[in-house]
């Protein structure tokens, strides 16, 4: 049962009688899928940010350009949970939940696994074209994904998608000038 599909266009959460309805169940078979609603959103969050990953992957897949693939790849997770928070207006409020232990219990494990597959594919690309030098990737990939968190809600101070992907490219850019000088 994949939750995102009941709720496409609704502009927040879905109440359980709204997943019964357009998934033509009763109430009480939803929580023979879900625990309770925080775990009807987490669901959410997880497949939404799941499919968006095979999107950032076909859209890496179409680029040569390392640098490039690099800066896509900086750029989905805080991009994507963005668009995610500012769809579903109380998202913000249990984002904190989207730890690994939380991802890896509710069999989207994968995703993890994939983002920093992405990342290491991407930097020793890199390497091999003489572009990057990196001494320890999986070092730099724990060292991004540190950084990126500096991206995500609760948003301080990015009040617009223009402004988070401002800010997200100047950040890439000091990226890309450390891994070439590494």
């Amino acid at each position: 049962m994949s939750s995102s599909r009941f709720i496409a266009s609704r502009s927040d959460f879905p109440i359980s009688e709204d997943i019964a309805a357009k998934a033509g169940i009763g109430k009480g078979t939803v929580y023979l899928y879900f625990k309770n609603k925080d775990d009807i959103v987490l669901n959410i969050a997880l497949d939404y940010l799941n499919n968006a990953l095979k999107n950032t992957k076909s859209k890496l897949d179409q680029i040569d350009d390392v640098e490039d693939q690099l800066r896509e790849m900086v750029k989905y997770y805080p991009v994507k949970t963005y668009e995610f928070v500012n769809e579903y207006k109380h998202a913000d409020d249990f984002l904190h939940y989207l730890e690994y232990a939380n991802i890896e219990k509710l069999g989207y494990a994968n995703i993890v696994e994939n983002y920093y597959a992405y990342f290491r594919m991407i930097l020793n690309a890199g390497i091999e074209r003489n572009i990057f030098k990196i001494n320890d990737i999986e070092e730099r990939i724990k060292d991004i994904c540190f950084m990126i968190n500096a991206f995500l809600p609760p948003y301080r101070e990015v009040s617009s998608i223009q402004e988070l992907n401002l800010k997200l490219d100047n950040y890439v850019d000091m990226l890309l000038d450390y891994c070439k000088k590494q």
